[in-house]
Protein backbone atom coordinates (compact mmCIF):
# COMPACT_ATOMS: atom_id res chain seq x y z
CA UNK A 1 0.00 0.00 0.00
CA UNK A 2 1.08 3.81 -1.03
CA UNK A 3 0.82 6.47 1.54
CA UNK A 4 1.47 10.19 1.85
CA UNK A 5 4.43 10.64 4.82
CA UNK A 6 3.93 13.87 6.61
CA UNK A 7 6.69 16.58 6.38
CA UNK A 8 8.17 17.63 9.25
CA UNK A 9 11.65 19.69 8.03
CA UNK A 10 9.62 21.78 5.79
CA UNK A 11 5.94 22.14 5.76
CA UNK A 12 5.11 24.29 3.20
CA UNK A 13 7.74 22.00 0.29
CA UNK A 14 6.45 21.23 -2.62
CA UNK A 15 7.55 17.57 -2.73
CA UNK A 16 5.18 15.19 -1.70
CA UNK A 17 7.27 11.86 -0.14
CA UNK A 18 5.97 8.67 -0.93
CA UNK A 19 6.27 5.49 1.03
CA UNK A 20 6.28 2.65 -1.57
CA UNK A 21 6.93 -0.67 -0.40
CA UNK A 22 9.68 -2.72 -1.44
CA UNK A 23 9.20 -6.17 -0.78
CA UNK A 24 8.66 -8.29 -3.44
CA UNK A 25 5.84 -10.52 -1.31
CA UNK A 26 3.51 -7.74 -1.91
CA UNK A 27 -0.14 -9.20 -3.34
CA UNK A 28 -0.99 -6.15 -5.26
CA UNK A 29 -0.99 -7.11 -8.81
CA UNK A 30 0.99 -4.92 -11.65
CA UNK A 31 -2.30 -3.01 -12.76
CA UNK A 32 -2.97 -2.33 -8.91
CA UNK A 33 0.26 -0.52 -8.43
CA UNK A 34 -0.03 1.52 -11.89
CA UNK A 35 -3.25 2.45 -10.48
CA UNK A 36 -1.92 3.80 -7.46
CA UNK A 37 0.35 5.76 -8.63
CA UNK A 38 -2.03 7.38 -11.11
CA UNK A 39 -3.98 8.56 -7.62
CA UNK A 40 -0.77 9.68 -6.55
CA UNK A 41 -0.23 11.50 -9.39
CA UNK A 42 -3.80 12.88 -9.89
CA UNK A 43 -3.49 14.07 -5.99
CA UNK A 44 -0.74 16.10 -6.62
CA UNK A 45 -2.20 17.97 -9.66
CA UNK A 46 -5.15 18.81 -7.44
CA UNK A 47 -2.80 20.78 -5.17
CA UNK A 48 -0.88 22.05 -8.04
CA UNK A 49 -4.09 23.66 -9.39
CA UNK A 50 -5.14 24.66 -6.03
CA UNK A 51 -2.24 26.53 -5.85
CA UNK A 52 -2.59 28.25 -8.87
CA UNK A 53 -6.08 29.23 -7.37
CA UNK A 54 -4.91 31.13 -4.57
CA UNK A 55 -2.31 32.99 -6.77
CA UNK A 56 -4.73 34.12 -9.10
CA UNK A 57 -7.29 35.45 -6.18
CA UNK A 58 -4.83 37.06 -4.84
CA UNK A 59 -5.22 35.58 -1.20
CA UNK A 60 -1.29 34.85 -0.44
CA UNK A 61 1.64 36.30 1.17
CA UNK A 62 1.48 39.17 -0.38
CA UNK A 63 -1.84 40.10 1.20
CA UNK A 64 -0.77 39.35 4.76
CA UNK A 65 2.11 41.57 4.49
CA UNK A 66 -0.49 44.30 3.23
CA UNK A 67 -2.57 43.12 6.61
CA UNK A 68 0.12 43.56 8.97
CA UNK A 69 0.93 47.43 7.20
CA UNK A 70 -2.95 47.98 7.89
CA UNK A 71 -2.96 47.12 11.68
CA UNK A 72 -0.35 49.52 11.97
CA UNK A 73 -2.56 52.37 10.60
CA UNK A 74 -1.52 52.30 7.03
CA UNK A 75 -3.87 52.69 3.81
CA UNK A 76 -5.22 49.54 2.05
CA UNK A 77 -3.44 48.64 -1.18
CA UNK A 78 -4.46 45.93 -3.86
CA UNK A 79 -4.20 45.51 -7.52
CA UNK A 80 -6.84 43.59 -9.80
CA UNK A 81 -5.70 41.76 -12.88
CA UNK A 82 -9.50 42.52 -14.93
CA UNK A 83 -11.69 40.04 -16.44
CA UNK A 84 -13.69 40.92 -19.37
CA UNK A 85 -17.03 41.08 -17.45
CA UNK A 86 -15.04 43.46 -15.10
CA UNK A 87 -13.96 45.43 -18.29
CA UNK A 88 -17.60 45.85 -19.40
CA UNK A 89 -18.70 47.23 -16.12
CA UNK A 90 -20.84 44.42 -15.82
CA UNK A 91 -19.38 42.89 -12.24
CA UNK A 92 -19.31 44.26 -8.74
CA UNK A 93 -15.98 45.55 -7.02
CA UNK A 94 -15.03 43.29 -4.10
CA UNK A 95 -12.51 44.19 -1.74
CA UNK A 96 -10.14 41.79 -0.80
CA UNK A 97 -11.08 39.88 2.57
CA UNK A 98 -7.75 41.62 4.79
CA UNK A 99 -10.00 44.88 3.75
CA UNK A 100 -12.99 43.38 4.42
CA UNK A 101 -11.71 41.38 8.09
CA UNK A 102 -10.85 44.62 9.75
CA UNK A 103 -15.02 45.81 9.03
CA UNK A 104 -14.13 48.75 8.21
CA UNK A 105 -17.20 50.15 6.85
CA UNK A 106 -20.71 51.00 7.95
CA UNK A 107 -23.88 49.85 7.45
CA UNK A 108 -24.78 52.32 4.35
CA UNK A 109 -21.24 53.69 4.22
CA UNK A 110 -20.59 55.87 1.28
CA UNK A 111 -17.33 55.96 -0.17
CA UNK A 112 -15.55 58.39 -2.56
CA UNK A 113 -14.06 56.60 -5.68
CA UNK A 114 -11.66 58.88 -7.85
CA UNK A 115 -9.78 57.59 -11.13
CA UNK A 116 -6.77 58.87 -10.29
CA UNK A 117 -5.57 59.37 -14.05
CA UNK A 118 -8.62 61.75 -15.17
CA UNK A 119 -10.02 62.89 -11.58
CA UNK A 120 -13.37 61.54 -12.30
CA UNK A 121 -15.18 61.03 -9.09
CA UNK A 122 -18.47 59.52 -8.02
CA UNK A 123 -19.95 58.26 -4.86
CA UNK A 124 -21.27 54.52 -4.29
CA UNK A 125 -22.45 53.00 -0.89
CA UNK A 126 -20.33 49.89 0.27
CA UNK A 127 -22.58 46.36 0.66
CA UNK A 128 -22.19 44.29 2.81
CA UNK A 129 -22.85 40.52 1.49
CA UNK A 130 -25.20 38.21 3.47
CA UNK A 131 -22.39 35.41 4.15
CA UNK A 132 -20.79 34.62 7.51
CA UNK A 133 -17.17 35.69 6.35
CA UNK A 134 -17.43 39.60 6.04
CA UNK A 135 -17.69 40.31 2.01
CA UNK A 136 -17.92 44.13 0.60
CA UNK A 137 -18.35 45.31 -2.77
CA UNK A 138 -19.12 48.35 -4.80
CA UNK A 139 -22.15 48.39 -7.40
CA UNK A 140 -24.16 50.75 -8.61
CA UNK A 141 -22.54 54.11 -9.59
CA UNK A 142 -19.13 51.46 -9.67
CA UNK A 143 -20.70 50.34 -13.33
CA UNK A 144 -19.96 53.39 -15.23
CA UNK A 145 -16.99 54.63 -13.36
CA UNK A 146 -15.71 51.53 -14.78
CA UNK A 147 -16.85 51.96 -18.38
CA UNK A 148 -15.17 55.09 -18.25
CA UNK A 149 -12.27 54.11 -17.69
CA UNK A 150 -12.05 52.04 -21.12
CA UNK A 151 -10.15 48.83 -20.10
CA UNK A 152 -9.65 45.26 -21.10
CA UNK A 153 -9.41 42.26 -20.34
CA UNK A 154 -5.86 41.26 -18.79
CA UNK A 155 -5.51 45.04 -17.78
CA UNK A 156 -4.12 45.68 -14.02
CA UNK A 157 -5.90 48.42 -11.83
CA UNK A 158 -4.41 49.48 -8.99
CA UNK A 159 -6.60 50.61 -5.40
CA UNK A 160 -5.53 52.80 -2.74
CA UNK A 161 -8.49 53.27 0.15
CA UNK A 162 -8.01 54.96 3.16
CA UNK A 163 -7.93 54.00 6.68
CA UNK A 164 -10.57 54.87 8.03
CA UNK A 165 -11.87 54.29 4.11
CA UNK A 166 -13.42 57.18 2.86
CA UNK A 167 -11.79 57.40 -0.49
CA UNK A 168 -11.21 54.54 -3.25
CA UNK A 169 -8.24 56.12 -5.67
CA UNK A 170 -7.68 53.79 -8.83
CA UNK A 171 -5.20 54.01 -11.47
CA UNK A 172 -4.38 51.39 -14.53
CA UNK A 173 -0.79 50.28 -14.36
Amino acid sequence: MYELEPTKENPSSTDIPIKIPSDDNSSESDGSIDRKLEEIVSFARSLESLEKKDEGESVNRDERVQQQAVNEGEDYRWTRVISDAFAKGKSVLHFPSYVCNDYPFSLDHQLKVINRDTNYTITCTVAKANTKIPQFQLGGAWYGFVKRMNLKEKDKLSFLLDNPPTVLTVWKD
